[in-house]
């Protein structure tokens, strides 16, 4: 079986392989087609050359056969034999066929060495940024937690190791709104009216709440991740 190497760590992959089993890097879809259709451009070639070749020596065994034969007979003298001197040039032989298009292969997308996390903490109701917050991601896999506090604007940033699976779990905490926080989802918060974010407020009294582990897809690198506390006193 044909293989290739994996452009990121050299492992030997399958042509029709989607992505690299030591390294999981993913295979763009043009690379593992132009791989496909070199593979059996080479194939055909082989056997025209294997077939040409063939052809040949059976021409050369015939006429040497159908020589000595002659010669035997006494049909052909060797002795006499015409002279090829003044014989017209032999025909251009015919142009090879054109080598098929392939398809360029798509740039290798370079090593992502960290995720870049960040976003804004912000109260639910008045929506005014909370400053000191703490926040807190925490490998599923294992490993140091890593921590950031927001700043007076309630911004924030964390990098992050990148994970292929689990996830980091995200937990939040103020001295004055305590660990209760809500991610933003599709519809940020500021484009919702305050009576429907006193009903987010109020589902989530009433219902626990449970946050997805944050976990990028493969080739990003960057992640907007805003989330609002809500008061105590509220």
């Amino acid at each position: 079986m044909i293989q290739v190497p994996c452009p990121e760590c050299g492992e030997l992959l399958n042509l029709d392989a989607k992505f690299c089993p030591a390294c999981r890097s993913p295979r763009h879809p043009a690379e593992v087609a132009q791989a496909i259709a070199e593979n059996r451009w080479y194939r055909r070639l082989g056997r025209f050359l294997a077939r040409s070749s063939t052809l040949y020596t059976v021409l050369g065994i015939a006429t040497a056969a159908a020589t000595g034969y002659g010669v035997q007979r006494g049909w052909i003298s060797i002795g006499a034999m015409p002279s090829f001197d003044n014989a017209p040039a032999p025909a251009p032989a015919a142009p090879a066929p054109a080598a098929a298009p392939t398809t360029p292969a798509a740039p290798a997308k370079p090593k992502i060495d960290a995720w870049s996390v960040h976003g804004r903490a912000f109260e639910l109701l008045t929506l005014k940024p909370v400053a000191g917050a703490r926040v807190t991601f925490k490998d599923k896999n294992g490993g140091q937690p890593v921590e950031c506090t927001t700043d007076a604007a309630g911004v924030y940033a964390a990098k992050l190791k990148p994970v292929a699976e689990g996830g980091y779990e995200v937990s939040a905490w103020h001295a004055r709104y305590g660990g209760t926080f809500l991610e933003e989802g599709d519809v940020p918060f500021k484009d919702m009216s305050p009576e429907r974010r006193r009903e987010e407020r109020d589902t989530l009294y009433s219902a626990k709440v449970v946050h997805v582990p944050l976990l990028l897809a493969p080739g990003q690198a960057d992640l907007e991740y805003n989330f609002a506390l809500i008061s105590k006193n509220n």
